[in-house]
């Protein structure tokens, strides 16, 4: 029988926590973080072999410089590639640094795409959780490489720590939803836990455990705004900005919130008319997503 790996397509959905607290612990793989995010489509995409160019525009770096990329893989004790491997492709509407958890579905992406093209038999399990202990050490995420893994549309995370060892839950969202993402400002994670951490540790605890009470969409995005609002991620100007502009536009909003320097608004309108709304206002084009109900997905040619 032929197993020589020809064709493969790892889609990894990108996911952007409403609120979280971080939990350290005695061992990497048991730090993580509690918290509810949503995992959105279109997916970061790793394609290896011949391709037709349908999977929009790749992702503008090398990703086999990305620290978390690197970590992962020597965790793996997978060898770099000395040089560009030609057939192996990364596509990406969103770009590292945005708050979309990229780094952490390049960790799961990359590692795995070079375990099947050598052929080694490395297990989901192995992969996330080199992936997990490569973005807490990079200091780039807690909870998103358990999350683009197993969570569907709004994701839980019960039991902090990396896949297989943490827990998370999901609620399926409808995934006509429309979930427009605007990067206000630069702000990497290192900088957001700098500038936001004390007030992360107090807040966190406090919506999450609200949170859990009644656990829903509404109650998420109810929660996601106070958060940003009280930890200071979400400023009063740019809230009131964003507020005249849904009663301006009549926009059917379900709630919006910031998370580092991504401002998220959520709704069942037109995504055309938000985003137009958007571009007129702050003068960039916005990121349309959706919900996505699966995790880590792979298709074999």
């Amino acid at each position: 029988m032929d197993t020589k790996l020809r064709k493969v397509l790892i889609e990894v959905p990108l996911h952007i926590s409403g609120f979280w607290y971080v939990v350290k612990s005695s061992t990497i793989e048991t730090t993580g973080s509690l918290g509810v995010g949503l995992l959105v489509k279109p997916a970061l995409k790793v394609v290896y072999g011949e391709y037709r160019n349908c999977f929009g525009e790749t992702i503008g770096v090398d990703v086999f410089d990305v620290e978390p990329v690197r970590r992962a893989l020597e965790a793996l004790n997978l060898r770099l590639p000395n040089t560009n491997i030609p057939n192996l492709k990364v596509f990406s509407k969103a770009k590292l640094g945005m708050g979309l958890g990229v780094s952490a579905a390049l960790s799961i992406g990359i590692p795995l795409a070079l375990s099947l093209i050598t052929g080694r038999n490395t297990t989901i399990c192995d992969v996330g959780k080199a992936a997990h202990i490569a973005e807490v050490k990079s200091l780039t995420g807690y909870g998103d490489v358990i999350s683009e893994i197993f969570g569907k549309g709004l994701v839980i995370r019960l039991k902090p720590g990396a896949p297989c060892i943490g827990l998370v839950d999901s609620i399926p969202l409808p995934e006509s939803m429309n979930i427009i993402a605007l990067e206000v400002e630069r702000m990497s994670t290192q900088t957001m836990m700098k500038t936001y951490g004390d007030r992360i540790r107090e807040v966190g605890p406090k919506v999450y455990k609200e949170f859990l009470r009644n656990p829903s969409l509404e109650r998420f995005l109810e929660l996601a705004h106070e958060f940003s609002v009280r930890t200071g991620m979400l400023g009063k100007e740019l809230e009131e900005k964003v507020k005249k502009l849904i009663k301006q536009e009549h926009l059917d909003i379900l709630g919006f919130f910031k998370k580092k320097g991504l401002l998220v608004i959520v709704g069942n309108a037109d995504a055309n008319r938000i985003v137009t709304a958007l571009s007129h206002e702050f003068g960039c084009k916005p990121l349309v997503l959706n919900p996505r109900n699966e995790g880590l997905g792979l298709v074999f040619y």
